[in-house]
Order: structure tokens, then C-alpha cells, then sequence
């Protein structure tokens, strides 16, 4: 179920992890098919959060009814984020 569409939906849908080390590439699975329960996966990669925020945002994510998001998949997630928004926006 895809809610409203934001500009961000509208970006890169997808990230070529292969240089990414095996626990990111690893997270990046898990991000991928959790994030994309409930709105595009593009949102989330074309955002621009800092860590604080990809932490608030998650969290927040969390406490939706249906995510399916426990503490320990919404940390990995976020380290991933935050991991990825180092390595792409640089």
C-alpha cells in the first residue's frame, strides 16, 4: 500500500549495492522490503536526512500499525541510511 506521492518518490528507486560491504548489502535487503510495505522505495533513497532525523523518521515508522518494524530491523535500517547517505551524498 502506497500512500501520498512526494517529489522523492520520484527519484532513483533502487541502489547498486555491490561495492557496499556484506552487512550493508544485507541491510540493504531488509530496508528494501520493509521500507516498501508502505511507500516507494525512492522516498526514503532520495531523502536527505541527517542521522537524527533517519532515527525520528524510523522510530516513527515503527509505531505504525502493520510496518512489521521491531527496534532491532528498524536500528539496522538506520544504520544502513546512514551508511548509504555517507558513501552516495557525499
Amino acid at each position: 500500500m502506497v500512500s501520498q506521492i512526494y517529489p522523492a518518490d520520484l527519484g532513483l528507486a533502487y541502489i547498486d549495492v555491490s561495492s557496499y560491504p556484506q552487512e550493508m548489502q544485507r541491510s540493504y535487503k531488509i530496508f528494501a522490503s520493509r521500507c516498501s510495505r508502505c511507500h516507494t522505495l525512492a522516498r526514503p533513497i532520495n531523502s536527505d536526512f541527517s542521522a537524527d532525523k533517519w532515527q525520528k523518521y524510523v522510530y516513527r515508522m515503527m509505531n505504525k500499525s502493520g510496518s512489521g518494524l521491531t527496534k532491532e530491523i528498524s536500528d539496522e535500517i538506520i544504520r544502513f541510511l546512514i551508511y548509504d547517505h555517507q558513501i552516495r551524498k557525499k
